[in-house]
């Protein structure tokens, strides 16, 4: 008999995607599964849908509360959860047929505490990727884990595209007040209780994307200070207790950092825009001692571009213009 799957679904003014979102988990090829559905406040007819689709279908549970944000409303889901496996699921995102199918799968066959799936990006309502049955499925350690994050790899910061054991959560929560990479602290919060995960290859986990709010999004400094502060603190999670896992985080916030300050510079929007993201990124960069050890960061492009910035950030922007204008349209490295 199939084990009971929880799905926590944050709700908040999602009228225009909810009812996809949903279908896609009623018809899940894994039958045994629970659908919270917490209303965080809408202000439109969300509402209103989770209670018709909690009438029309009894696994769906529903809950309403005062807006509190997307790490309340998971925390309200995840009290309440009753299965033995737990994941989560935007309400404007959605999973394909057998997603939950083949994830529960691995964590089954492989003894793993952990599965997860690669995103496939949607930028209309729906995007067909024919690649569903055809998984190729890897088995790593929380460390492989932490080494391929900071590669850009495997383990994605979000807690979407994963199924959980419940035991590995335990009295894990999210931090409330967080609206940006909120997931990378509870991923971290976990890691100490697994000891193996599983990564599935394909884009089973579907993300609705944005592009009229993208860059406004990216900017805003109230997001950039949350961005940074999630970082620091994953960086320092394991400072006291295990030296290799806090040099793995070291390396991850140098390369965040750098990252989107590479971001910055390309990105096709005005500077005036940008300017004071770059700059608090820039200035958390300053903060890293002169003797740091450049032989942490895996290529030669990034340890010359971080000591770059750190000489003079107007030279940097405008050198990197031009090397991205004249030698590399397309670089991911520099």
């Amino acid at each position: 008999m199939e084990k009971l799957l929880s799905v926590i679904v944050p709700v908040f003014n999602s009228e225009k995607y909810l009812m996809r979102c949903v279908s896609s988990l009623i018809f899940q090829s894994y039958k045994n599964i629970e659908i919270i559905l917490v209303n965080d406040g809408s202000k439109d007819s969300s509402k209103y849908l989770c209670d018709r689709l909690g009438e029309m279908y009894s696994q769906i549970k529903v809950i309403h509360k005062k807006n509190g944000g997307v790490s309340d409303a998971r925390n309200k889901g995840l009290d309440i959860a009753k299965g033995d496996y737990v994941t989560f699921v935007d309400s404007d995102d959605y999973v394909k047929h057998k997603t939950f199918s083949i994830l529960v799968t691995c964590l089954e066959k492989y003894d793993a505490d952990i599965a997860e799936c690669e995103h496939l990006q949607v930028w209309q309502m729906y995007k067909v990727d024919g690649r569903e049955d055809c998984v190729d499925i890897l088995e790593y350690t929380p460390i492989e884990a932490m080494r391929d994050f900071y590669n850009k790899r495997r383990f994605y910061p979000s807690v979407c595209g994963k199924v959980f054991r419940r035991e590995v959560i335990r009295d894990v929560r999210f931090r409330c007040g967080y609206f940006r990479e909120e997931g990378l602290l509870f991923n971290l919060s976990t890691l100490s209780n697994v000891s193996k995960l599983t990564f599935v290859s394909n884009k089973l986990y579907c993300c609705q994307q944005y592009p009229s709010r993208h860059l406004s999004y990216i900017y805003s400094l109230n997001g950039v200070a949350q961005e940074i502060e999630s970082f620091k603190i994953s960086r320092d999670y394991y400072k006291d207790t295990d030296e290799i896992m806090f040099d793995l985080g070291n390396r991850v916030f140098l390369r965040f950092l750098y990252e989107k300050m590479r971001r910055c510079v390309i990105d096709n929007c005005s500077w005036r825009i940008k300017k004071q993201a770059f700059y608090a990124y820039a200035n958390e960069l300053a903060t890293y001692g002169e003797n740091f050890n450049y032989s942490l960061l895996p290529t030669r492009k990034l340890r010359n571009g971080i000591r770059l910035l750190r000489i003079n950030r107007f030279i940097f922007r405008y050198v990197y213009i031009f090397y991205n204008k004249y030698f590399r349209r397309n670089s991911n490295d520099f």
